[in-house]
């Protein structure tokens, strides 16, 4: 079996017509139906029905489609694996995050072990702490850096740091001179924070039912741009680790107010791997970086504005 034919069959698999695929591919058709010829001779069996309509994957092609992409990348983990004991140091590491925590924490990181090991290659996904098991269960990710981890997948967890949340504004916000917000002050101010499918919404929320009241947040966004351009504009207060917006407070373009112990905000940030799978040169130097950094912790405190009564 070619794996190239794996590879193309994955890309017609997305396809609405065999024809689309070819031109995507920039092949000719009868080259590429050739090549999905010869897998479907491998398997003894038809994986493609074609009518007017365009192309369908028969109940063998949805088989080989829930199986290809496993299979591709587990031959890419086996040549990782053969590159290391040939120290040959390159491979290619898969690291998955949220938004929030990729800029302060995986960049750095991910540049430090890029500048001592320049072979290696990093592809980084962005998505929710929800999909951690699967995207490491389903071998197509190595690493995943999360804040709120849900309880399904705690034993993935490897390294752990706890990151206190602060109120994020911008310097001329009303909030910007306090010594401290509470949950009750904050809810006077407009809000851009995100949707109850995140963690510190769902945080907030809980701080807010026991002050007995109910957020109504001006933006609902999950998207750290936009939600650091608002707060820039001095049109929203943000609920963030002062690490996510480190270049911004640095820069005086915000300011973290510490939130008041009584309604305190914080999440756990979790590096987490599958434990029985054996990683790659790759995998195993930035798991380490990312380790150290976590162990040697982040100086909150020193980004949050301190003012006096």
């Amino acid at each position: 079996m070619s794996l190239k034919a794996l590879q193309l069959f994955l890309i017609v698999a997305q396809a609405a017509s065999l024809r689309q695929a070819a031109q995507r591919l920039n092949m000719t058709p009868t080259a590429l139906r050739r090549q999905i010829d010869s897998l479907e001779y491998y398997f003894g069996s038809e994986l493609i029905d074609r009518n007017a309509g365009g192309i369908r994957l028969t109940e063998a092609g949805q088989l080989l489609l829930g199986q290809a992409a496993r299979i591709l990348n587990d031959i890419a983990v086996t040549r990782t694996q053969i590159d290391d004991l040939k120290q040959l140091k390159r491979g290619t590491v898969r690291i998955q995050a949220g938004g929030a925590i990729v800029a302060e924490l995986l960049v750095p990181t991910i540049c430090t072990v890029h500048e001592q090991y320049p072979n290696l290659r990093f592809h980084v996904f962005e998505s929710r702490a929800s999909g951690l098991v699967e995207a490491l269960t389903d071998g197509g990710i190595d690493l995943v850096v999360s804040l709120f981890t849900p309880e399904t997948a705690q034993s993935f967890v490897s390294h752990s740091i706890q990151l206190r949340h602060s109120v994020i504004v911008s310097t001329d916000h009303p909030l910007a001179c306090r010594p401290h917000v509470t949950i009750r002050e904050l809810a006077c101010h407009a809000l851009a924070i995100p949707d109850e499918s995140f963690g510190v919404r769902r945080e907030l929320n809980r701080a807010a039912r026991a002050c007995g009241m109910t957020l109504d947040p001006a933006f609902v966004t999950g998207s750290l741009v936009m939600q650091k351009e608002v707060a820039m504009r001095g049109m929203a207060a943000l609920v963030l680790p002062p690490e996510c917006c480190r270049r911004e407070i640095q820069d005086g373009l915000l300011c973290a107010i510490p939130i008041q112990p009584a309604n305190a905000i914080s999440a756990r940030l979790d590096l987490c791997s599958l434990p029985q799978r054996r990683k790659s040169f790759a995998g195993q130097a930035l798991f380490d970086a990312l380790a150290q950094q976590m162990h040697v912790g982040f100086t909150t405190g020193a980004l949050e504005r301190v003012n006096e009564r």
